[in-house]
C-alpha cells in the first residue's frame, strides 16, 4: 500500500529565513507553524473576481513562491459586534495535523463547515482550535466561505445562485487534491458542520453526486436544511434592497442588478442586509429535486441535536404572546388556522418552557426527523445522538450568559473544539465529556462507527425507525430510544394538513 513518507512530506526547512513545517503540494510549497500540533493557517483555496463579488469563484492558482500559512485568515464580509468586517477575497482554509514522527500511514480527514445563519462566522483558529480532535490522530480542516449577500443573495440568474455552497465545494475539491501531502487520506474524508454548516453538509450530501467524502456528521440541523430551502429573492425584496443601498429600481428586473450591486461598498451592503434572512435557494443546479433520491448505501452519517436547541433564541424574549404565530408565518403562507392547533398543543403552564419546546421541535427536532427518514429511504447508515450535558464549556450558554438547564444550540462545540472563549482551565467533569464526544467523532472518522465494540464500553446501533436508539451525551453517555416520539407524531399530522402551505421545497414535493 502506497501510503508512506513519499506522500507524507512534512519536514522542517529554512524557507526565506523562516523555519517551520513545509509541505510540497500540487499548488506549491506551503509553510506552517508547529507547537502542540502542526498548523497551516489561511491557505487560499480559491479566488474571487473583485469586480464581480457575487460571481463564481475559481480554484486558486499555484504559488510561485512558498506560501507562509502562519496567520489566521481574513474573514468573509459580515457584521461583527455592529461593525462591518472582512474582505471579499476570503476563501481560505486551515489544515491541522498531529506531530507524527515517522508516520507510515495516512490519517482520516475531518472537514468542518462553520455555522452562523449563512451570514456570519468563520472557521478560524481562535474559535475552532481542533486541539482535542487532533490529539486522537486525525487531520482537521476548517473552511471560510462567502456569507450573507455575497454568498446567498440568490439573484435570479443561473451563475449567481448559492455561491457560498459553491465555495465550499471548491474547498472540498482542494482538500481531495492536496490533503495527502499533509498526511491525510484522500479516500477517507469526513464532512461535518454545525447549524448552517450542518445544513450545508446535507446539501452536499443530497445534491452533489460527485462527492469527495464518505462520512458525514450533522450537528444542530434546522429549518435551513434541504427540505426547506428558500426560493430566489423576489422582485419586492430586490426593489427594497435597491432602495436601501441607493440604487435605481429600474435595475431590479435586469442583469444590470448584479453590476450595480457590485459597485455598492461592502460596509454598506453588509450593514443594510444584516437583519435579512439568508439561506440557500432552489436552482435545480446546485439544489433541486433532480438528485434528491440518490442511493446513499455507501455513506455513513451521525446526526443529532442539543436537548434545548431553541433556548438561545427565546432566552430573553420579552413577549411570548405571538411568538408561535411569528415563527410559523416565516415558513408558511395563510397559516392562521394552523397557529391555533400548535398553540393548543404546546401552550400549557410555564409559557417560556412551552415556547422553548415548540421551537426545539419545529425549528430543529422535526426537520432532523424528516432528514433521518429521507436518509433511511436512501439506504444510508445513520447514527443519532442527543447532547444534553450542562457544564462549564457549553459554548452558546457561556457566550450569551444563559443560566438555564439543558444544552442549547451549539453548546457541544465547546467540547469538540478549544476556543479562546474558555481559557486554559478545564474541570475533570468537562474533560470527561470532551473525551467522550471527541472519541465518538474520531472513531467515526476512522472506522465508520462511533462505538466500535473493541474500543467502546457502550454500543450505539444504527437507526432502524423513529423509535430507534440514540446516544444521549450527558455526564455519562447513555443509549436511549424514541426521542420525542409523540411530538414528532403531532408534526406529522400538522404537515399532512398544512404542508401544501410551506414556502419551501421538501414538504410540498414529498409526502410525510
Amino acid at each position: 500500500m502506497c501510503c508512506i513518507l513519499c506522500v507524507f512530506i512534512v519536514f522542517f526547512a529554512c524557507v526565506f529565513g523562516q523555519t517551520g513545517p513545509v509541505v510540497d503540494t500540487s499548488v506549491g510549497q506551503i509553510v506552517g507553524l508547529k507547537d502542540e500540533f502542526i498548523k497551516f493557517l489561511g491557505v487560499p483555496y480559491a479566488f474571487i473576481d473583485v469586480n464581480d463579488p457575487f460571481g463564481p469563484a475559481k480554484l486558486h492558482l499555484p504559488f510561485e513562491t512558498p506560501y507562509h500559512a502562519t496567520r489566521n485568515p481574513i474573514i468573509c464580509p459580515q457584521l461583527v459586534n455592529g461593525t462591518p468586517q472582512g474582505d471579499i477575497q476570503c476563501l481560505n482554509l486551515n489544515v491541522y495535523s498531529p506531530i507524527t514522527s515517522g508516520q507510515k500511514k495516512l490519517l482520516p480527514v475531518m472537514v468542518f463547515i462553520h455555522g452562523g445563519a449563512f451570514k456570519e462566522g468563520d472557521g478560524n483558529f481562535n474559535t475552532y482550535s481542533p486541539a482535542f480532535l487532533v490529539k486522537k490522530d486525525v487531520i482537521v480542516v476548517t473552511v471560510n466561505y462567502r456569507l450573507g449577500p455575497y454568498g446567498f443573495l440568490c439573484l435570479d440568474q443561473d451563475e449567481y445562485y448559492n455561491q457560498g455552497l459553491k465555495d465550499q465545494r471548491l474547498a472540498l475539491k482542494w482538500v481531495k487534491n492536496n490533503i495527502k501531502h499533509f498526511g491525510g487520506d484522500e479516500n477517507n474524508i469526513l464532512l461535518f458542520g454545525h447549524s448552517a454548516g450542518s445544513a450545508s453538509t446535507e446539501f452536499h450530501l443530497l445534491y452533489n453526486e460527485d462527492r469527495v467524502f464518505n462520512k458525514v456528521i450533522m450537528q444542530g440541523l434546522q429549518l435551513a436544511s434541504p427540505g426547506l430551502s428558500g426560493k430566489p429573492k423576489n422582485y419586492e425584496y430586490l426593489t427594497d434592497l435597491a432602495a436601501r443601498v441607493g440604487l435605481d429600481s429600474k435595475y431590479v428586473e435586469t442583469k444590470d442588478i448584479v453590476r450595480e450591486l457590485s459597485k455598492v461598498s461592502m460596509d454598506l451592503l453588509v450593514n443594510v442586509t444584516y437583519s435579512d434572512r439568508f439561506r440557500p435557494c432552489i436552482d435545480n443546479s446546485v439544489i433541486g429535486d433532480s438528485s434528491l433520491n440518490q442511493n446513499l448505501k455507501d455513506v455513513k452519517i451521525i446526526i443529532g441535536s442539543a436537548s434545548k436547541e431553541s433556548l438561545f433564541i427565546y432566552n430573553n424574549e420579552p413577549n411570548y404572546a405571538n411568538l408561535i404565530k411569528r415563527e410559523l408565518k416565516k415558513e408558511f403562507d395563510n397559516i392562521e388556522h394552523g397557529v391555533d392547533r400548535v398553540e393548543n398543543y404546546y401552550l400549557n403552564n410555564n409559557l417560556k418552557n412551552d415556547v422553548v419546546d415548540f421551537g426545539c421541535d419545529f425549528i430543529f427536532n422535526y426537520p432532523l426527523e424528516r432528514s433521518v427518514r429521507h436518509l433511511m429511504r436512501s439506504n444510508a447508515t445513520i447514527y443519532r445522538y442527543l447532547f444534553s450535558y450542562n457544564g462549564g464549556r457549553n459554548f452558546i450558554k457561556f457566550r450569551d450568559g444563559i443560566d438555564a438547564e439543558g444544552a442549547t444550540h451549539g453548546d457541544e462545540l465547546g467540547y469538540l473544539f478549544d476556543p479562546d472563549l474558555f481559557g486554559d482551565a478545564i474541570t475533570a467533569r468537562d474533560q470527561s465529556v470532551i473525551d467522550t464526544i471527541t472519541t465518538f467523532w474520531t472513531n467515526f472518522a476512522k472506522f465508520g462507527d462511533p462505538t466500535p465494540s473493541e474500543l467502546s464500553p457502550v454500543t450505539l446501533w444504527p437507526v432502524l425507525d423513529e423509535r430507534s436508539n440514540y446516544m444521549n451525551i450527558g455526564t455519562t453517555p447513555l443509549v436511549e430510544a424514541g426521542y420525542r416520539k409523540d411530538q414528532m407524531t403531532f408534526w406529522d399530522s400538522f404537515y399532512e394538513e398544512f404542508g401544501a402551505l410551506s414556502k419551501g421545497l421538501y414538504y410540498v414535493e414529498e409526502n410525510v
